[in-house]
């Protein structure tokens, strides 16, 4: 829906709402942004010379471009939930109408597709990066941190009323109180909004001016005027649960968090010591990929860690258990240094603090200094450990400037902790079930909470989605996305495909549910049929024809779905679709496999092939002409050459899983023959036959 349906909805014209005449120029606007458009395509950031379009007249109203410019803006310190209601409020009273409950209604229903068309048009047109910009600036200046915290309930009000004036009000000068509210409106003017900055003295007639309170109060009268707590307190202002603070924070440095926490210098170096701590104890542990167990997806597992070399105390390796995913030297020797730092009474108060059922979230409880102190060094510990063993999984290739991430983490808010205590679980299980870890659903959720400011526990799996194990969530999209390799780029390593790429930009055609989640489904599959022309002494040919996969969204009932599933094309040639999730999941077993000396399968099944093989092989072409080979007897082993293409190997595996085949994939044919030669054992499926793709 674009911007002039909404108003005939409403049955009201654009300057009811916006009544500020020569506040946005259009012309001014349409000449620095409209011939800017970045997206992602197939894998690609591509930039399109021709813009899309929000209105039906063929150009942006004044009305749209100020709303592109405050929900890119706002983005920064707002959740998607909070803009929603501070834009349907705000319309509602700018309107002014009779019948507001009526108008209230219809905004509720209609202006989330609006929303999403202002954030996406800011980010296409590339003013994201301007508007982050100038936030990360101004409150470096006024706050002494670049780090953009989520605005509390007094700067909500604030805002509200700063945005009522600025739309509708008849005067041309406002004090603002909050930094952060203050860097909205610097970043407003940076894009083009028509307003000046503390510039009353020198301002024309008709021009409006927006004054930062600070200059005159000072930090002390600043941090009153909005309703900030006490440091023992807490930072909301309110009774009840701290709410997960969403803080927007410079792209690789997640600790700059630490400077938005309302405590003093002293405490925020003890704070950033013990990150530093963390940050080195999780830098020696590692992390891989494994998909041991067929039908099942991905696991995320600990490869590698320094194994504790002296004695801790039970108190110590209780803590780590329960936030840590392995007991490790450095971790313990970090634990044991911050217990050591603490009074007897401290100490014992973070024992019991650190179990998180100490009501460190409930505001009804008051905590001294040293005790918020100790908790926010423990706190940091662990989130530290967590950023440096996960960062390894993302990938940033895909990102625009510098690009600000978002942390769900602040002072007094263990949503963040609960999460990660879960994670190290599925770690820990691992470490004594090898079919346990941690899996991909969960793994984005973590990472979406770290990186991209997304406050939701297990996703839950469609209701129309099957109860498949590798029909999985493979991306969360938001401000900022958190997006499987694999629908991004196909590697020769398996392992790649199970990272994740931090992304900026739109997706095309990728469209997430109404959680923002993505999901994977079942593809078209290829026809596959018994080759007739068996070959005793295989030999490898190389593909000749440019492979390449993107990401397609399905069809269901004449409507496109919230499925996505991954186009194959060969030469041009649309081969059909597959599910990422199944081929992710086959290379994996396959790499794993192939790295063994034993021919090992899932269940311990064995079929003999028998002294001679008959060896079918399926070519390029035959995935073109969809008529791919397909063992039928016993004894048959089919040969997919793919070598030399990582692309053709990774649809191959899609296809052959998808048609439940078990795939041995093996980059050396020779090795993957004598393997199963040698060892008088074939694939575990009915018929006795297998498939190596080279």
């Amino acid at each position: 829906m674009n911007d002039q349906e909404l108003f005939d909805i409403l049955n009201e014209d654009f300057g009811v709402v916006l009544k500020r005449r020569g506040l946005v120029d259009v012309t001014l606007m349409e000449n620095w942004w409209s011939h800017k458009l970045h997206m992602i395509y197939q894998g690609t950031t591509i930039k399109d010379p021709t813009p899309s379009r929000a209105d039906s007249n063929g150009e942006l109203r004044g009305f749209s471009w100020l709303m592109v410019a405050l929900v890119t803006a706002l983005d920064q310190c707002l959740t998607s939930r909070e803009l929603n209601d501070l834009i349907v409020k705000l319309m509602v009273t700018l309107l002014d109408r009779n019948d507001a409950e009526d108008v209230q209604e219809s905004l509720r229903m209609n202006i989330q597709t609006n929303i999403e068309s202002w954030r996406s048009t800011g980010v296409v047109r590339m003013m994201k990066g301007p508007v982050t910009y100038a936030m990360r600036d101004c409150r470096s200046k006024l706050q002494l941190t670049p780090a953009i915290p989520q605005l509390n309930s007094a700067e909500r009000t604030e805002l509200y009323s700063f945005l009522k004036w600025l739309m509708a009000g008849t005067s041309y000068r406002i004090s603002l109180v909050s930094a952060t509210l203050y860097s909205v409106a610097v970043a407003l003017e940076r894009v083009g909004i028509r307003i000046s900055l503390d510039k009353c003295d020198q301002a024309t007639e008709g021009d409006i001016d927006v004054h930062y309170l600070d200059a005159e109060g000072g930090k002390k009268g600043l941090m009153d005027a909005i309703g900030w707590e006490t440091e023992v307190s807490g930072a909301s202002g309110e009774s009840g649960t701290v709410p997960p603070a969403r803080v927007a924070y410079p792209s690789g440095d997640p600790k700059q968090i630490i400077e938005t926490f309302p405590c003093s210098l002293k405490i925020k170096n003890e704070i950033r010591k013990y990150w530093f701590r963390g940050e080195e104890a999780g830098k020696k542990v590692t992390l891989v990929a494994v998909a041991r167990v067929k039908l099942t997806g991905i696991k995320y597992i600990i490869n590698d860690y320094d194994e504790c070399t002296s004695n801790w105390s039970g108190r110590l390796t209780d803590l780590s258990s329960e936030h840590f995913p392995v007991d490790s030297e450095d971790l313990m020797v970090a634990l044991c240094s911050l217990m050591d730092d603490l009074s007897d009474d401290n100490r014992d108060w973070l024992y019991k603090a650190a179990k998180l059922d100490g009501g460190i979230n409930d505001l009804d409880n008051h905590f001294t200094t040293e005790q918020m102190g100790a908790f926010l060094r423990f706190q940091a510990l662990v989130f530290g450990y967590w950023y440096s063993l996960l960062d390894p999984w993302v990938s940033r290739d895909y990102l625009e400037g510098e690009t600000y991430f978002y942390g769900v983490w602040g002072y007094r808010d263990t949503y963040l902790l609960v999460l990660l205590r879960t994670a190290a679980t599925q770690f820990r299980l691992a470490l004594e079930h090898p079919i346990e870890g941690l899996d991909r659903e969960r793994m984005l959720s973590v990472l979406s909470t770290m990186f991209a400011g997304r406050a939701k526990d297990r996703p839950e799996r469609p209701k129309k989605q099957k109860p498949i194990l590798t029909h999985g969530m493979v991306a969360i999209l938001d401000k900022v996305s958190i997006v499987s390799m694999s629908l991004l780029r196909i590697s020769n390593d398996a392992q790649q495909h199970a990272r994740f790429a931090i992304v900026s930009l739109p997706i095309i055609p990728i469209m997430p549910n109404s959680d923002g989640e993505v999901w994977t489904g079942d593809g078209s599959g290829i026809l596959s049929q018994s080759c007739a022309h068996p070959s005793q002494h295989p030999t490898r040919e190389q593909p000749k024809q440019k492979w390449s996969v993107h990401p397609k969204m399905t069809t269901s009932g004449g409507r496109i779905s919230d499925v996505v599933v991954l186009m194959v094309r060969c030469g041009g040639v649309a081969v059909g679709t597959m599910n990422p999730a199944e081929a992710d999941a086959v290379l994996l077993r396959a790499q794993e496999n192939a790295s063994s000396h034993l021919c090992k399968f899932p269940g311990g099944l064995r079929v003999e092939l028998g002294p001679s093989p008959s060896f079918l092989h399926t070519f390029e072409h035959h995935f073109q002409d969809g008529t791919i080979c397909r063992a039928m007897r016993r004894g048959e082993i089919v040969i997919v050459h793919s070598y030399g293409s990582p692309i053709m190997r990774y649809a191959a595996a899609g296809f052959y899983a998808e048609e439940k085949h078990v795939v041995f994939a093996c980059p050396d044919q020779a090795e993957a023959v004598q393997k199963l030669m040698a060892q008088k054992c074939g694939l575990p499926v009915s018929c006795g036959f297998g498939t190596i793709i080279d």
